[in-house]
Formats: structure tokens, sequence, C-alpha cells
């Protein structure tokens, strides 16, 4: 496995993988929107805010992604802002699950955080998707806030 930046010509390969979870993410929640429109117009945002990104490749082929920014948060009225790295997508395909993919990409999402002489990554989780939560907690993630929304 090979661990590189991003580039242009991945962006076939990385629709598809966003294709993918999208229909995973849609059978745990149906509000999420699926298919290959929708992966192209999100991959579209993405590619406009990220400051970095990162493919796996396995075999010649692009298996897995990582894209993140620099961002700073007030969370409170009374704390003092955080400078952090926002890691907007870890993707890894369905069939190259389970071997360190994931974990080789968000260290070298950590890595370019260091680089920054930033020392806090955060990421959102879908509350629905146990196995990510789980696979989130043993890199040492914790979670520190829950969304909660009500259709009215």
């Amino acid at each position: 496995m090979l661990i590189r930046a991003f580039r242009a010509a991945d962006a076939p390969a990385v629709r598809g993988l966003i294709a993918e979870l999208q229909r995973h993410e849609h059978a745990l929640d149906p509000s999420i929107a699926r298919g290959a429109g929708i992966a192209a117009r999100y991959f579209a945002s993405v590619r406009r805010r990220m400051e970095a990104a990162f493919v796996a490749e396995r075999g010649g082929r692009v298996v897995g992604f990582v894209s993140m920014w620099l961002d700073d948060t007030y969370e409170d009225l009374d704390s003092r802002p955080v400078r952090y790295v926002y890691v907007s997508d870890l993707i890894v395909g369905a069939a190259d699950r389970r071997r360190g993919i994931g974990r080789a990409l968000m260290r070298e999402a950590e890595r370019w955080a260091r680089a920054r002489r930033v020392r806090q990554v955060r990421l959102n989780v879908l509350a629905r998707n146990p196995t990510a939560r789980a696979a989130y907690r043993a890199l040492g993630y914790r979670e520190v806030q829950l969304s909660l929304a009500r259709r009215v």
C-alpha cells in the first residue's frame, strides 16, 4: 500500500469512493442522498475547501481518500478559540477495509496537522455508523459533541 498526495487524475476514483460511501450511509440513514450525481457535487464542494488530501493506492488502484483543512472554532462564549485540522472525509472502499488503510490515511492527516503546528484533529461521523465510530475510537479519537435533529 502507498499513501501519497491526491492528484487531479485521482478525481474519478475518489468520486467512485464517495458514491460507494453515500450508498452505505444511505442504508444507515435514509435521509442521506446517494448516487453518482451527489458524489460529484459533494466532491466539487470539498475540493474548493480542502487544503490537503491524500490517497491510498493498492495494486495501482486508489482504494482510500482523506481530505482536510485548517479551521478555528469558538465552542462557547467563555472558551478560547481552538485551531484544528478538520478531516472532512475518510473513505476506504468496502473491498479494502480492515487492512489498515484508514489508519494509515488518518496518520498522514495527523502528520500534516503536526507539520502546521496544529495539535488537534477533528472529524464528524454518523451516529448510526458504529463501525466507523469504533474505528476512530481505536485510533484515539473521543466523542466530544453530539448533534441532534428532528424533522418538523
